[in-house]
Formats: C-alpha cells, structure tokens, sequence
C-alpha cells in the first residue's frame, strides 16, 4: 500500500509518500511550504506520530517550496526525530544559492536551511545521510517491490543554470528567480505494475528530453502524475504527454493558489481532460473532466471565493492489487475559523 498527498498550501508544493515495508509505516517529504502562518507538512508529521522520516527531497530552492523546512527540522531535532536522508540540487556556496531567490527573506532562509541540515548531520546526528542529487542516489528502494527515481535534474539543468540560460516562462513569486526551475527534480515512483510522476516546477525542455521514451514510461501504467509548475502553460510538454494513454481512471494533479499568472493555464487543463485524464487540484478540491469544463467554467473555477471554500488536499491510495482511490479530505478551515477552534 502507497499513499501520495498533495497538501494543501496555496502556490506552491508540499507532498507526502507514505508505504509500507516489513509491516511498518514508512514516510517521506517532497518540499515543505508555509501556507496562512501554518505548516500542513509539520501538522501531518505531528499527527501521525512519526519518529522517523525515510527522506526528505527539497526539489529545488525557491521559497514556496521551501519556507517550511527550518520549521520540520526544529521539531524533529526536540523530538529526536531520525531523517534517513535530506536530498536536495543546491550547491552550498552563498552566489549559488543567491541566484535562486530574489529577496533577502527567502535567501536568509535558504541559507538557514542549509545550515540546520550540516548542524543536524554533522552533530546531533538526526539527519543520517545529506547531499547533492548525484549518480549515487538516483534510485531508491522504498520497500522490496516500489522504487523511487530521480530523472532530473541531470548535468544538462545544472549547467543550464550556473550559466544563467533562460527558462520558458518567468512566473515566479516575489521571491524567487525563475532561473533556479532548472534545478526541479522530475521523480518516478513505480513497480512493475504502474508509476508515479512528480515534477516540481521542471522545465518543458526537461520534459522534451523524455519523449517517446519506452524504456522509462511504457512498461508501467501511468496512475498518477503532476502538472509542473502549478499548470503554467509554458511549463507543458504535449511532446512529453502524449506518450501516455489513461487508464484505470488515470489522475493529473495540479499544486495550485491564488496567483496572479493564471495558473494553471487553460491550455493545459483543456489538454489533459480531452487526453481522458482526471484533473485535479489544490485549489479546487474536486475532479475536473472534460465534460465540466467549459469556458464560462474556467474563468471561475480558480476564483477567490470558491477557492476558499474549496482548497483541500488531495489524497490517492494505491493498493497493492494496483488500484488507485482519491482518499476524501476535509476542507480546510480559515485563519479565523482555526483560532476560534483553538479559544
């Protein structure tokens, strides 16, 4: 049994794989953002008691996908918690790191970050393995049948970066320089039966690479994938898609907030659904098919009103059988509604 959900956390990224192994629970992170002064990710963690996490992968170093982190790890240094592996595609040196993020807030904090990550390897031992993506943890054992695989980034983004090559499209936070998407991990978790595709904010070009690709992608059925950069329009590779025929009510899911770049973009929800994907997203909580979506729809769908009574996370559970079932999730609750609950 494997278990992927995409929390809630407006624009930006926060996932948890759960799984089973030797009939013991196991957990990892993929980014850690705050959202409304709470951490859905350390929420999580707390409330299912968790005293060990299996990894934690900061896909790339933009504060919507980090600003959560320095926060996880306090907690799990007061509690004793052991992370088996911190990953991540950041050179530790200051201009590397700079050139991710435009303000001093998010650089302070990525800096921090790294910081905390030595301190807890090199010293309170919580952290037993940290470091760059490199060849030597490309593939990871989850348990004896599911693996995890890191496609990207490869030698191709890292030099793309350092020399500053353009990305497609500059839809970034105030935050963050859009350059610092060439580091986004592109991840597969799979069995012999069926795959997992998470994308971060990779670029379309990096999805390109991967085209026509029998030896990754056909073997397995596609159960589930991400839309990078939450559904931006220049982040989306027909190329790279159309590779994949749905089937056992195949997912696309879609991280997604209140933003001001029309995410996601029309083009790529007209896409998928017309492809027989169910899409679904952050922001909307529920299934958008091909038969709900119309242009008056999608002018509304991302709306400031329907969006705070929809958000939810999203939650799939893949049995060992390979089925896939969408988990039903609590709405959540404002600002307001939670200080209230808590006087």
């Amino acid at each position: 049994m494997l278990s992927v959900t995409f929390k809630n956390v407006g624009q930006g990224d926060s996932i948890i794989i759960e799984w089973e192994d030797n009939q013991k629970t196991k957990v990892g992170i993929i980014d850690c953002n705050l959202f409304n002064h709470q951490n859905p990710i350390l929420d999580h963690i707390k409330a299912s008691n968790y005293q060990e996490i299996d990894f934690i992968i900061l896909s790339h170093p933009h504060y919507d996908h980090f600003s959560g982190f320095n926060q996880l790890l306090d907690y799990c240094l007061a509690h004793r918690i052991i992370i088996h592996k911190f990953l991540h595609t950041s050179q530790q040196t200051p201009d590397y790191l700079k050139a991710a993020n435009k303000t001093f807030i998010a650089q302070r904090e990525l800096a921090t970050l790294f910081k905390n990550v030595r301190q807890l390897w090199k010293v309170d031992k919580i952290i037993l393995q940290q470091g760059y993506i490199d060849d030597m943890t490309r593939d990871l054992a989850l348990n004896t049948d599911i693996y995890l695989k890191i496609l990207a980034p490869t030698t191709l983004e890292f030099d793309s970066y350092i020399s500053n090559i353009n990305v497609t499209s500059n839809e970034e936070n105030i935050h963050s320089n859009a350059n610092a998407n060439w580091l986004s991990t592109f991840l597969k978790i799979y069995t012999s039966e069926w795959q997992i595709l998470l994308t971060s904010d990779v670029e379309k070009k990096v999805l390109n690479r991967w085209k026509n690709n029998p030896t990754e992608f056909a073997s397995q059925q596609l159960f589930l994938a991400q839309s990078p950069h939450h559904g931006a329009k220049g982040n989306h590779s027909k190329a790279f898609w159309k590779q994949f025929i749905p089937s056992n009510g195949s997912k696309i899911v879609i991280s997604v907030g209140e933003n001001s770049y029309q995410h996601p973009s029309k083009e790529t929800l007209k896409y998928f659904t017309s492809k027989g994907f169910q899409v679904l997203t952050t922001q909307e909580g529920e299934i958008l098919s091909s038969s709900t979506i119309h242009t008056s729809q999608l002018l509304d769908i991302f709306s400031k009103k329907r969006a705070a009574i929809q958000a939810k996370d999203v939650c799939f559970k893949i049995s060992q059988s390979g089925e896939i079932n969408l988990l039903s999730q609590t709405p959540q609750k404002n600002n307001h509604e939670n200080r209230h609950q808590r006087l």
